[in-house]
């Protein structure tokens, strides 16, 4: 639980870098975690009560965390979270992952014997994806097999849900990371879809549905010390509801603006 923690504290803690507003103290985060304590379900198994602790926790989080952030970074936090619990449990191959993440590092397409299939679906920074995710041991061949049938890989190209079908049946062994390289080689612009199904695979459906903000159960983590801060956007307006609030809380006549 303690290793869970601290994973996942350093995933929060990076999330400054996508906008300088995400800041997470580790007194916030102590906070949180003593409240996860109590929301577990009790067990007289400790095996499965540490299991349950480290499950209701990230859940905890990952709600809280995101009541904080803009929509447009709820996924990347989501993809951030899962890979950060699945490398701690030593389940991610790293390497893999750099290049769903970066691409191919360097052009490859003079140096291979292999020749581009001459159709006009496949286009050079594809063929250079291919050529490159062939270093992969679960790839082997793929370059080949791509060069001489490219209509086994036409169907994941021709698709509108790309990331919902399947690679061709000399690569059905492939895991669901390696489907994502695949996936970025023919779709690139399927990959966030496919990284969605990912989540839901590896950690569970409520992590790729983001809360709606309720402003009770903001409340309820809310204290002197950490009181909720309401940065408006454009066409925002939560008085109403913070009005409402006041009122259900019996203190509508005590607020002040």
């Amino acid at each position: 639980v303690a290793f869970r923690a601290q994973t996942l504290f350093f995933c929060v803690t990076e999330l400054a870098k996508i906008d300088p507003m995400y800041q997470f103290s580790l007194q916030w985060f102590q906070m949180l975690f003593v409240t996860g304590i109590g929301q577990t379900p009790e067990s007289d198994d400790p095996n499965h009560r540490l299991e349950l602790l480290a499950a209701t926790f990230t859940a905890l989080l990952y709600n809280t965390v995101c009541t904080g952030l803009f929509e447009r970074h709820k996924s990347l936090f989501s993809f951030a979270l899962c890979t950060r619990i699945l490398d701690s449990e030593q389940k991610l191959n790293n390497t893999e992952f750099r290049f769903l993440m970066t691409g191919p590092t360097s052009n490859k397409v003079d140096e291979s014997p292999l020749k581009k299939p001459a159709l006009d679906w496949v286009d050079e920074p594809m063929w250079n994806e291919i050529l490159s995710v062939e270093e992969f041991d679960a790839f082997n061949g793929v370059a080949k097999l791509f060069s001489e049938s490219p209509e086994k890989f036409k169907h994941i190209y021709d698709s509108s849900d790309a990331h919902k079908e399947a690679p061709p049946a000399e690569f059905s062994h492939l895991d669901s990371l390696e489907r994502l390289c695949l996936l970025r080689c023919l779709r690139l612009d399927c990959l966030s879809d496919g990284v969605v199904d990912f989540i839901s695979e590896k950690i569970g459906q409520e992590f790729v549905e983001p809360p709606t903000f309720n402003i009770e159960k903001s409340f309820v983590a809310a204290t002197n010390l950490t009181p909720l801060i309401f940065i408006l956007s454009s066409g925002s307006d939560p008085v109403g509801d913070v009005m409402e609030f006041a009122n259900q809380m019996d203190m509508g006549k005590r607020i002040e603006s």
